[in-house]
């Protein structure tokens, strides 16, 4: 069906200038379609431009910025009209007959994602976008190439790079999909309530108090009623984030069969991610501070194309139970799994935190003190703690097969790699730990930048060794 060349549908040039430009285009043809009004009723061209004028921009300006703004319309035509691609033996062929020729061709073994996105505007014209990302790290990202076809036709030329990606010829027949999870609309509300980051709440209240006057610190009514704005802006500003992620999260759902997974989610932008599962490079499972409380973990994965353009999610799962994630990482990614021991970070990254978390408490309980010494001391308390606590979750683990390492103090972060999928390996350390041969541990992935650089805590060199031992280094 994609043998022969095949052009964009011509709703990705509305796509491509966006709402402000349809508006800039409209007024710019409205100027025109104006002075071609004014020549019919006789007055000269020298007379348009001496009197015709929008707001205080000189009528010249206007008429210069308005051809400036056709041209690019008719120039994004011209290249719409000259833009075509189509699948040759095993390659996908993007050819631009522009001034300047231009022809990309793809492997189709190289592709990594190819993602099906519909947001309203595509729904109401009845198109949808294909994403398609390959695995190189140049472009990790940012998507590599963008498609715009009805949707019938986006679902074929989705379903036939899936096949011919995978080594599927157009003989065989499509494998059955097996559902792996799904969750209503209630779950992803849970996901999105639990998933909050608490520290946006502690920020927020310390600039909040950092705002009020000395001299009117106290609970008087005067004093709240000025902070209500603030706080209403606040309020309503993590709502409107809350309900763009609960929209991204409806309908969550994944599927997959031998070679491929499927996730699908969104209400107003439906978005599907397709991808191989031989290029899942790692597995990231994170705890965040009001999901611990609950018990609950979600589950990511990084492969470049997922996690890379605004809000795609590399999600394998919504927030669940233990057993339940087990259940799916082991259906989903049993390379995934590290049965070594973890070993805690060296005593020396406890003064580290300490360190660290000390001068930031002492910077934050300078501005809570104006209300009460007691809360100043209170906060240095916490910082404490909070260094005690990251000190802790700071462990790695690593096995015949996979390397892992967790870390963190609000949210707990938890990353699986397997020796083939680490692209570099570093040993980081500083001036007063690196005579004692501590240092943090940096790999990287070839993923979206998101997920791609991940940093240990402080251990010991013999730990970095054994790594690039299995490594080959």
């Amino acid at each position: 069906m994609f043998s022969k060349p095949t052009r964009n549908h011509i709703t990705i040039i509305l796509e491509q200038i966006g709402a402000f430009g349809v508006v800039l285009v409209t007024g710019a043809f409205s100027l025109l379609f104006d002075i071609a009004a004014d020549l019919r009723r006789g007055m000269s061209f020298a007379q348009i431009l001496r009197y015709s004028s929008v707001g205080r921009i000189p009528a010249p300006v206007n008429i210069v910025v308005s051809l400036l703004l056709v041209a690019g319309v008719v120039w994004l035509i011209l290249r719409w009209s000259k833009t075509v691609f189509y699948i040759d033996s095993g390659y996908l062929v993007v050819e631009r007959r522009t001034l300047m020729h231009r022809t990309s061709r793809l492997p189709l073994d190289s592709i990594s994602t190819v993602n099906l996105e519909r947001n309203v505007f595509e729904q109401i014209v009845g198109t949808a976008k294909i994403k398609l990302d390959i695995n190189s790290a140049a472009t990790a990202n940012k998507t590599d190439f963008t498609f715009v076809l009805p949707f019938e036709k986006a679902k074929a030329f989705e379903q036939e790079l899936t096949q011919q990606s995978n080594g599927q010829t157009e003989e065989e027949q499509p494998q059955t999909r097996r559902l792996v999870c799904s969750f209503t609309w209630v779950q992803a509300l849970r996901d999105v309530l639990l998933g909050q980051p608490l520290v946006q709440i502690l920020i927020f209240f310390v600039l909040l108090v950092a705002g009020i006057p000395v001299d009117k610190i106290a609970l008087g009514s005067s004093v709240l009623y000025k902070a209500l704005p603030a706080v209403a802006l606040a309020l309503l500003s993590w709502a409107a984030g809350m309900i763009m992620q609960f929209m991204s999260a409806y309908g969550f759902r994944v599927e997959k069969d031998d070679k491929t997974f499927f996730i699908t989610s969104g209400l107003l932008k439906k978005k599907q991610y397709v991808f191989d599962k031989d290029k899942v490079n790692a597995v990231i499972v994170r705890r965040p501070l009001l999901a611990r409380a609950f018990g609950y973990y979600r589950a990511e994965v990084a492969v470049v194309g997922l996690g890379n353009d605004k809000h795609e999610t590399p999600q394998i799962c919504l927030l669940v139970k233990k057993q339940e994630l087990e259940r799916i990482l082991g259906e989903c990614a049993p390379d995934f799994v590290c049965t070594a021991k973890p070993v805690r970070s060296h005593k020396a990254g406890l003064a580290a935190s300490l360190c660290f978390y000390l001068i930031l408490s002492v910077v934050v309980a300078i501005v809570i003190s104006r209300i009460h010494i007691l809360l100043g001391i209170a906060v240095v308390l916490l910082g404490i703690i909070f260094a005690v606590f990251s000190y802790r979750n700071k462990t790695v683990a690593a096995d015949d097969r996979v390397f892992s390492y967790s870390r963190g103090l609000f949210s707990i972060v938890n990353g699986c790699f397997k020796y083939d999928g680490i692209q570099t390996a570093q040993f980081k350390s500083n001036m007063f730990f690196k005579r004692m041969d501590i240092g943090k541990i940096r790999i990287s992935i070839l993923s979206s930048g998101s997920v791609s650089l991940h940093t240990t805590g402080w251990f010991n060199k013999l730990y970095y060794d054994a790594l690039t031992d299995r490594l080959g280094y």
